[in-house]
């Protein structure tokens, strides 16, 4: 080897040393993918969508309240529900990480309902019966009893088992992640939930 070989040899070696130096830790890394995932603020990880029946039979308001005969109004509805975790109270304060170990513990937002969706376009009219001596239904009944039907299906939300679904779900995603970046001990939790899981 000559002497010009040589010297650019040496000279490459610093370059070498530099680049291996500058390998990302696995700190480092779970970072740079908990920030990717976090971009998007929510983690949607249970879908259902359910078919709500409202009915109300009743006597109406004011002088409708005195008059006889039937009233009564039955129809159905879809609700799509989306649950998940909010990635905005994430932080890195929330995992811990023994890279020696390969041992990796996250500390999630709790598991809540994202949102809740009753298309006014599906809803259908399956029955309405109101008597001559009665008065119709308003639209601003028929709004109020829209309302009580979501209502309804916002605290039947641990009954219906989004949330259980979302949890497991949540949980298998993060396993997923952190096995891959070469984690072997993964514990994800969970925080405890101040508003019952609704969104």
């Amino acid at each position: 080897m000559n002497i010009k070989n040589t010297i650019s040899a040496l000279l490459c070696l610093p370059l070498m040393f530099g680049l291996t130096s500058c390998k990302p830790s696995l700190e480092e890394r779970v970072k740079s993918e908990i920030q990717h995932v976090c971009e998007s603020t929510e983690l949607g990880t249970a879908e259902y969508t359910i078919r709500k029946v409202v009915s109300f039979k009743g006597e109406g308001k004011g002088i409708d309240y005195l008059k006889v005969g039937d009233r009564m109004i039955i129809f159905t509805c879809r609700a799509y529900l989306k649950a998940g975790v909010d990635l905005s109270k994430l932080s890195m304060d929330d995992v811990k990480i023994n890279e020696r170990n390969k041992f990796i513990t996250v500390d999630l937002p709790p598991v809540k309902l994202l949102s809740l969706n009753m298309p006014a376009d599906e809803i259908v009219l399956n029955f309405e019966k109101v008597s001559l001596t009665r008065s119709n239904f308003t639209a601003e009944e028929r709004n109020g009893f829209l309302q009580q039907g979501e209502e309804a299906v916002r605290e039947a939300v641990d009954e219906i088992g989004i949330l259980n679904d979302a949890k497991k779900n949540t949980t298998d995603f993060f396993h997923a992640m952190f096995k891959q970046l070469g984690f072997e001990t993964i514990t994800i939790n969970f925080k405890e939930e101040t508003n019952n899981g609704q969104a």
